[in-house]
Formats: C-alpha cells, structure tokens, sequence
C-alpha cells in the first residue's frame, strides 16, 4: 500500500538555522529494510529526518507510518481478443491475431496466482471493410491493485476478406461454335452434351447469377 507523500515537522531554531532550513531541502529517510509481508509499521525519529546540528525536533504528523507489503512475482499470460460488432456486411472477419501473444504479468504474488489469462478490452470492428492493425489496451486495473505489464503496445492484426456466394448449375446443354473456314458445323457433335458448373461471385453483386447467364460454348 502507498505510504504518505509528506510530513509536517515542527522544530526549534535560531534564526539562522531557520534560515539554513529554509533554503534546504529536507527529507524524511525511511529504511524499510526490515519490511515483512504483511503490515508494518515505522516510528518516525530525529536521525530519520537528518537535521542539522543543534535543531530541535519538536513535533512530527504523522509520526508513525504504517504500510502493508507483499511478496512480487511475475508470470507470463495469454493475451484473449474481446471482439465488438462486425465487419461492412460485404466481408467477414478470416482472422484476428494479437501482437504480442503473450504479456508478462508483474504484481502481488497472491493476484498474480490467480491470473490465467487477460481478455482484452473490446477491439471494435464495426463496419471495416479491409485489413487493419489497431492499438489495443489491457485493462490490467480491473484485475486487482498493484500490477503492471510488458510490453505495454499491444496491437490487434484484423484480416477480412470478401463474402461470397457459391452455386451449383447442372445439366447445362453444350453448344459448338463453328469457326468460319473450318469443318461443316452440321456434322460435329459434342460428347457429354450436358456439364455441371460450380461458380462463386461477390455478394454486393447486384444481380444473381442464373443459368441462363452460363453458356457452355466448345470453339471449334
């Protein structure tokens, strides 16, 4: 836990120390060597505050300072995509990856244990109709007090690509187009007569496709 960012101290001098202590920057040196896990609690005494000679220490608030410490560990986690909304209704999502992977977790042993992996804060795709690598925040803070990740730039790679629409035409008939100057058309025949074609196309097209827009021709 935090400690205070100050004290107030009250002190006896002459005017010239007064003086000297003006001009001076004091500060309050806490050995916290001897910590433990747990709570600790620290007696504020003249020798931690390093006055000159001859000022009197008078009064300090607060005089006792108390903090809890813990025991740091760190671990290496997964890194999980939380995904909002969806692509332009043209394309679909073919893939998204995160870089890095995987982040290390530094913080209290006890959250640290705890942690199996951190989702991501939502990665907006509304309405993205090509690729895009976009920053992405970890919200570690939602995960409990104390931590801190490496590296703190983590990107999303988005790939989409183009919906499409797939059809099976079968027994399509077979026509011949003859070739001026070559064998009399009448006499050729084409084996087999009927095929099966299988066609894909955008879906923004504006008009389907249908058999009647396929033609088997054999060129001749």
């Amino acid at each position: 836990t935090e400690v205070p960012g100050s004290v107030t101290v009250q002190v006896l001098a002459n005017t010239a120390q007064g003086r000297f202590l003006a001009d001076r920057k004091l500060h309050l040196w806490l050995n916290v060597g001897s910590a433990k896990v747990g709570s600790n609690t620290f007696l504020i005494s003249n020798e931690s505050l390093d006055l000159p000679r001859g000022v009197q220490l008078r009064k300090i608030t607060p005089s006792i300072i108390e903090f809890e410490a813990v025991r740091l560990a760190d671990k290496e986690v997964p890194v999980k995509p939380v995904v909002s909304g969806r692509l332009n209704l043209a394309y679909r999502l073919k893939s998204l990856t995160i870089e890095p992977a995987h982040v290390l977790l530094k913080g209290p042993q006890e959250v640290i244990d705890g942690i199996t992996e951190i989702d991501t804060a939502p990665i907006v795709i509304e309405g993205i109709t090509h690729n895009q690598s976009l920053a992405v925040n970890l919200p570690i803070n939602d995960l409990g007090p104390g931590l801190e990740v490496s590296p703190k730039e983590i990107r999303a790679i988005i790939i989409g690509e183009e919906m499409m629409e797939e059809k099976t035409f079968s027994d399509l008939p077979v026509r011949i187009d003859h070739k001026s100057g070559g064998l009399n058309g009448a006499r050729l025949t084409v084996a087999p007569e009927k095929v099966s074609v299988s066609m894909s196309w955008p879906a923004v097209r504006m008009k389907t496709v249908t058999a009647e827009d396929i033609r088997p021709i054999v060129y001749v």
